[in-house]
């Protein structure tokens, strides 16, 4: 047989597997200690930065947030007169589009009655004119006829007379 080691503390003897498991729990005591005492330590630290934290000054930003809000409040107004601006201006300029586009309709059409009646005077005026120039046309050819009627008539009767003054034995030809 093989002969088990053994060890005596304190009046108790343990062999070699107590031996382990005594220095197992030894460990594991030991391990628990150290943790649970890191454990308080990062507590301890944790309270004593807690306790020494100063909130920052947020002055600053509120400053800067009340700034920010009168801008933003002063823009809003802006915007708001702007648009009233706006509307004004573009109920404005459409009324006097409107009102020119009235305006040069009515003269469009003040204008082609206008041209209309030019239109009618001037053809009312080229048709008396042509009437004219027919009557006229018409008077001279009568006038033409009439003249060479009346140098005919003159003719003979100068012929006549130039015979009866050859005729004439007064004459002395």
């Amino acid at each position: 047989m093989t002969e088990k080691t053994t060890l005596e503390v304190a009046g108790f003897r343990f062999t070699g597997g107590k031996i382990f498991l005594v220095l197992s729990a030894l460990s594991a005591t030991v391990g628990s200690l150290y943790g649970g005492f890191e454990i308080y330590k990062d507590y301890q630290d944790m309270k004593a930065q807690i306790q020494s934290y100063v909130a920052p000054d947020m002055s600053g930003i509120n400053e800067t947030l009340s700034v920010l809000e009168e801008r933003m409040v002063s823009l809003e107004q802006l915007t708001r007169s702007n648009g009233e601006s706006l509307a004004f201006v573009t109920d404005s300029v459409t009324r006097d589009v409107d009102s020119a586009m009235q305006d040069v309709a009515l003269v469009d059409t003040r204008t082609r009655a206008i041209d209309q009646s030019t239109n009618q005077a001037i053809n009312t005026v080229m048709n008396a004119i042509r009437s004219q120039d027919r009557e006229t046309q018409q008077l001279l050819s009568e006038l033409e006829d009439e003249v060479e009627e009346r140098l005919d008539e003159l003719q003979e009767a100068v012929t006549e007379q130039i015979q009866q003054t050859l005729a004439n034995p007064l004459a002395g030809n």
